[in-house]
């Protein structure tokens, strides 16, 4: 390696606050996610925390590493706030599309709601469970519209006793 090759290792390894042997000559690029980084939109807010390599050309870029939620983040969904327990992206080192894994909670009403998402982006799956045991549709009931079957069952019956008492 020249010494303008290793000075411009140095200036690299510096500016990432990386150690010099994570940067190399092989067309590979370490960002390391240090100080205080934060998502803030209309889906989640919360800190993030992680190592990612990016690896290859322009061409064939792929990359290594992770992104986690850091304590205290939280995501959004239809007026719900949903308490982040587990937020991580991984990055395989063969392409650029990560695997995720989230575990998040609320509380809607007398119910603990659990909802769990993992996969590909491309490919993603969802699990829903609460503590009270209502079944996956009423979990995903009460999240969108803040209502279950039994709170459907219990409207429409209240909805015909009360046009009894019009007549």
């Amino acid at each position: 390696m020249s010494d303008i090759e290793a000075r411009v290792k140095k200036i690299i390894a510096e500016q990432l606050g990386v150690p010099e042997s994570d940067v190399s000559n092989e067309k590979a690029f370490v960002a390391a996610i240090t100080g205080d980084v934060r998502m803030d939109n209309n889906l989640a807010k919360g800190r993030l925390g992680g190592r990612v390599k990016l690896l290859g050309t322009n061409v064939n870029l792929a990359a290594s590493g992770t992104i986690e939620a850091l304590d205290g983040s939280r995501s959004y969904f239809r007026g719900n706030h949903l308490h982040i327990e587990r937020g991580l992206l991984t990055f395989s080192g063969s392409s650029l599309g990560p695997t995720f894994d989230l575990t998040a909670h609320t509380q809607i009403r007398e119910y603990l709601v659990k909802v769990k998402a993992f996969g590909r982006l491309d490919d993603p799956k969802v699990a829903y469970n609460s503590e009270s045991a209502l079944s996956e549709a009423d979990v995903v009931s009460l999240l969108t519209l803040g209502i279950t079957s039994h709170d459907q069952a219990t409207n429409i019956a209240g909805a015909g006793l009360a046009a009894d008492a019009l007549h």
